[in-house]
């Protein structure tokens, strides 16, 4: 049995052997399907859903509200592109659970292992890659980045 990726919380395959071996296989098959846990991802993602994570093409290039598998080394955690730099060091992605109160950490977008294209829900495969799916990840990119920004301004000027 495949371990279940991080989707946010504090379970999910530990263990950099773990990771490495889930990638491995996701480079050999192109697309693989893991069960996820946690539920920072809200309903949209909920703990034992399947996720279907398709590998990172070359040359392709991150979008805002696409949701995405970024390897940190000892776990894979599955959250949505909130806000992407280009710079001339390379390309910062910022990422952020749809239901987490706080964007994460801006990083390298070579650490995104690959891209959700699908989860399956009760035997049922919800595809990603609709334009009604892309639109709902743009505008949940977009509140939260706006929530990023109110967050910005001092309270006494709100």
């Amino acid at each position: 049995m495949i371990p279940p990726i991080e989707s946010g919380m504090e379970q999910g395959p530990s263990g950099r052997a773990v990771v490495e071996s889930l990638l491995e296989i996701l480079q050999a098959e192109e697309t693989i399907r893991v069960p996820a846990t946690g539920n920072s991802m809200g309903r949209r993602f909920e703990a034992a859903d399947t996720v279907e994570i398709h590998q990172v093409e070359p040359g392709r290039e991150p979008h805002p509200g696409e949701v995405v598998a970024i390897n940190e080394g000892n776990r894979l955690v599955v959250h949505r592109i909130i806000r992407i730099k280009r710079t001339a060091a390379g390309v910062r992605i910022t990422t952020k659970g749809d239901a987490a109160r706080h964007a994460d950490a801006p990083e390298d977008a070579s650490r995104i292992a690959g891209y959700v294209t699908a989860i399956l829900k009760d035997g049922h495969r919800v595809s990603q890659c609709t334009l009604r799916a892309r639109l709902h990840g743009v505008v949940v990119a977009c509140k939260g980045r706006l929530g990023l920004l109110v967050r910005r301004i001092p309270p006494h000027r709100r």
